[in-house]
């Protein structure tokens, strides 16, 4: 029997801002992660995205409006972004 791919879902405060990101990771048969969404809100207001894409090797993270951050904020989650990507690939594969 074939095993399915699955979703898996997580979820990250920004450190030192009111910043969310909540993640939904797929797995593939063999449980590695083939991609990742993520939503970033402020104020439960969407502020942005998060997308991994391994079969591309891509990482997108967009600001959605650019002004609905400020620059602290921003690089917060770049870097609060980046180590989430890790964990959850590394958790995963």
């Amino acid at each position: 029997m074939k095993k399915e791919n699955t979703t898996q879902n997580y979820a990250n405060s920004v450190a030192g801002t009111t910043v969310k990101v909540g993640y939904r990771a797929t797995t593939d048969a063999e449980g590695a992660v083939v991609s990742i969404f993520g939503t970033v809100k402020k104020a439960e207001a969407v502020v942005g995205y998060v997308n991994y894409d391994r079969q591309n090797d891509r990482l997108h993270l967009s600001f959605e409006p650019f002004s609905g951050l400020n620059l602290r904020e921003r690089k917060a989650l770049a870097s609060a972004a980046l180590a989430d990507i890790a964990e959850i690939t590394e958790k995963e594969g």
